[in-house]
């Protein structure tokens, strides 16, 4: 049976993000990886 997870995490900012996605994919520590903005009030 294969197992999935979801982690849901935030960074200061979008550089940050892209630099740790990177590093993820290229480890194939993680099949894919989706940003999303937070909006602040």
């Amino acid at each position: 049976m294969d197992k999935y997870i979801i982690i849901t995490t935030t960074f200061d900012n979008k550089e940050e993000a892209n630099k740790i996605i990177e590093i993820l994919l290229e480890n194939r520590l993680v099949s894919c990886c989706q940003l999303s903005n937070i909006m602040e009030k």
